[in-house]
């Protein structure tokens, strides 16, 4: 039903504007031959696709879909914890200073926690005042 509404609008607005499918495709066919002659591929190539799209050969389609974000997270985390095996104390075997905790933190999951602020970067020194 709304799809035939639409259908009509459309219909008149076309019957207004006296241009249709056939005189766009005129157009398109001059500026195909502007693009071959001013040696434009791509120009070429859209309007080609463009034609394509108004004889009905070519239909955008856009697909919805649902994601479960939290789970992908928790599963790549897996992935990562598995790869970098945890030393006695509970900190990751990453070569880096022992006082970062490098688990990911995934909003809603206790496992991870992050660093205090300044606790990371405390054995850093600090060179100048850009901290270069």
């Amino acid at each position: 039903m709304v799809k035939r509404a639409i259908e009509m609008e459309q219909a008149a607005l076309r019957q207004q504007a006296k241009y249709d499918v056939q005189e766009a495709v005129v157009e398109i066919d001059r500026a195909v031959a502007f693009g071959f002659k001013r040696q434009n591929p791509m120009s070429v190539a859209k309007l080609l696709e463009l034609k394509a799209i108004l004889y009905g050969l070519l239909i955008d389609r856009v697909e919805v879909a649902t994601v479960d974000m939290t789970a992908a997270l928790a599963r790549a985390e897996t992935r990562v914890l598995n790869m970098i095996p945890p030393l006695p104390h509970g900190a990751l075997a990453t070569g880096a200073p022992s006082s970062i905790d490098w688990r990911p933190h995934i909003p809603g999951n206790p496992v991870a926690q992050p660093a205090s602020d300044g606790e990371s970067d405390s054995h850093v020194k600090k060179v100048g005042p850009d901290n270069r």
